[in-house]
């Protein structure tokens, strides 16, 4: 037997970013909603605190970016997976962004960065 459970989130849409017209088009969105399944919050918990375990074991350059006002998701909990990571990685904490980086009302800044990191790894490749 399979059961299936989903309540409210508690998501604050206002908090994806500080666009306004970002947070109303996801408002109007027909498939968005406010619920969670019970299965994806616990999966959310166990896998969350499975990578922080995990995090040296990261095989890549990576790249981690974070707005500082989210409220949704914890820059902290990112920076403290950053901390972990055995290899190369580049955290980027984006002072006042809310949660959608790509929404802000900078975004070109946060494409343009993004842009930029994998440049230099691309060129940081070619020198090995």
């Amino acid at each position: 037997i399979r059961f299936n459970l989903s309540l409210p989130s508690g998501l604050d849409d206002s908090a994806l970013s500080r666009d306004m017209n970002v947070v109303r088009t996801y408002r109007n969105d027909p498939l968005t909603h406010d619920l969670i399944s019970a299965r994806l919050a616990m999966d959310m918990l166990r896998y969350g605190q499975w990578n922080l375990n995990h995090a040296a074991e990261f095989p890549l350059p990576l790249l981690l970016m974070h707005g500082e006002a989210d409220r949704i998701t914890s820059a902290t909990a990112t920076a403290e997976f950053a901390k972990k990571v055995d290899r190369s990685y580049t955290l980027k904490i984006w002072e006042g962004f809310n949660h959608e980086l790509h929404n802000e009302p900078e975004q070109q800044q946060v494409f343009d960065y993004v842009l930029n990191w994998m440049e230099q790894m691309s060129r940081d490749t070619e020198k090995r």
